[in-house]
């Protein structure tokens, strides 16, 4: 989910201007406004105002009310370290959330890049990193920020300072500062024991942070080391126990099959192939403004034919059966990574998915050969010249229209392929002038996506109403609409 830094296009005002001016609403014309902001600044607070215009609604371990109530063991853990003070590295959103969760607690020291644009947050000194390796070795640093995580767990170890005292916000392991990892994904075995994180997903549906007190028994951390009672609201036993108590269901059956690809660092195969038992207990049909399907913009009929650019897992997909009722005549899914076109297969099929087609193939401009970037977070798979593995592409225009085979003609078009989305867009030019299907497409991994993809599309058929929304309290995900 990378944003690109810089510019690859010369944008004009006249550009721009004609981007914003065709967008349909106020919200709209607000994000875009951000978007911009953020392309020329880079700054946390811009990237903090952009987040601020989300709609997405997010599940309570992100709405700060519900996040202080119920990381509670957080804030135990944190008053029983013996320093009064502590550090927070990094000032965006999650800092100020730690900060907030944190402040009676605890007398609180920020660190980051910026020190000198932000020097006091809530009149708590910003320090740089290099006052804090000089003057503040020996305090507890809690790392909030998910994009420079291992780099900053890295400078800091680098720089002398002991794993012990760093505290991941975002680790499987918050609260056992020695067990803290130096990469989660490539050095696991050599920090920590064994050990197994089943998702925060419950049968009726609802997230565990919702309701601590009555926790689904078959959501639970595993923890071969150490026995601390309950940490966020996960019950924790050794995995004898677990798997002797377990050992029938079908969770358990999964996480035998693959616990030793995690185990062996292949955490990737193993966090998405349990999500066909993990995911199964979410009922999206709840997110009334989920990603991609802002029911105030998108609306069905029963013949809809969905295409779901860049599926990762096949969860959009499922997110659209479940808003179509299932009444709907077809999805076509393209996956050009064979390990998550693999996975998506599974799990389409564990949500009894039907009528759907997929494609393990990428989307261009033109049918090609193309080199392709295979990451650790399958969501920034991207097709990149120096890629390790190459794959298919073709165009929209050749796979339903300029083809013998018999293809319904897409009504709804979904696309999230990291900065790819232009050249597959123009790669189905004539299905955009002739049938005008529904879009929603990101447009934030290039800074100037928003501008540029608005107006190709609005170029084609200037039929289409424009509409942005925002979906993350970072500066990614935003969808623009196009009905």
């Amino acid at each position: 989910m990378d944003i690109s830094l810089v510019s690859t296009l010369p944008i004009t005002f006249t550009e721009m201007k004609e981007a914003y001016d065709s967008l349909a609403d106020d919200l709209s014309r607000q994000i875009f406004n951000k978007r911009i902001q953020f392309a020329y600044t880079q700054t946390e607070q811009s990237k903090f105002e952009l987040g601020s215009l989300s709609t997405y609604e997010y599940p309570p371990i992100f709405n700060d009310i519900v996040f202080l109530k119920h990381w509670e063991p957080y804030q135990k853990a944190i008053a029983n370290l013996a320093n009064p003070k502590i550090i927070i590295y990094g000032c965006g959103q999650f800092g100020q959330a730690i900060f907030h969760m944190l402040k009676n607690i605890k007398e609180i020291i920020f660190c980051a890049q910026s020190y000198k644009e932000t020097p006091f947050i809530e009149d708590c000194p910003v320090i740089s990193p290099q006052q804090l390796i000089k003057d503040f070795s020996n305090l507890p640093i809690i790392i909030a920020s998910m994009d420079y995580f291992e780099d900053i767990i890295d400078f800091l170890i680098s720089k002398g300072i002991d794993k012990n005292n760093i505290i991941s916000y975002f680790s499987t392991n918050i609260l056992i500062p020695s067990l803290q990892t130096v990469s989660f994904q490539e050095k696991l075995a050599k920090y920590i024991d064994p050990f197994i994180i089943i998702y925060n997903y419950t049968k009726n549906g609802s997230l565990i942070f919702e309701y601590i007190e009555n926790i689904d028994t078959d959501t639970c951390f595993i923890n071969n080391r150490f026995e601390i009672g309950s940490i966020f609201g996960k019950n924790i036993m050794s995995s004898k126990d677990f798997l002797d108590y377990y050992s029938n269901s079908s969770i358990i059956l999964s996480l035998k099959e693959f616990a030793m690809d995690f185990l062996l660092i292949d955490f990737l195969r193993f966090n998405q192939i349990n999500m066909h038992n993990i995911l199964y207990y979410f009922d999206f049909q709840k997110v009334q403004k989920a990603q991609y399907f802002d029911e105030n913009i998108i609306h069905f009929n029963n013949n809809e034919v969905f295409v779901d650019v860049g599926v990762l897992n096949g969860i959009t997909s499922i997110i659209f059966a479940q808003k179509a009722n299932y009444i709907y005549k077809k999805i076509y899914l393209f996956e050009p990574a064979t390990q998550s076109a693999n996975i998506t297969q599974l799990i389409l099929d564990s949500y009894n998915i039907k009528n759907f087609e997929l494609f393990n193939i990428g989307l261009w401009n033109k049918k090609d050969i193309l080199q392709f970037q295979i990451c650790n977070n399958a969501g920034a798979n991207h097709i990149d010249s120096s890629g390790d593995v190459v794959i298919d592409v073709d165009t929209l225009d050749n796979i339903f229209i300029n083809t013998s085979t018999h293809r319904e003609i897409p009504t709804f078009i979904k696309m999230d392929i990291e900065g790819a989305e232009l050249a597959a867009l123009q790669g189905g030019e004539q299905l955009i002038r002739k049938y005008k299907p529904k879009l929603a497409i990101c447009v934030y991994h290039k800074l100037e996506d928003v501008i540029i993809i608005l107006n190709w599309i609005k170029s084609i058929n200037p039929a289409y109403i424009f509409y942005l929304r925002h979906y993350s309290l970072f500066a990614g995900e935003t969808v623009l609409y196009c009905v």
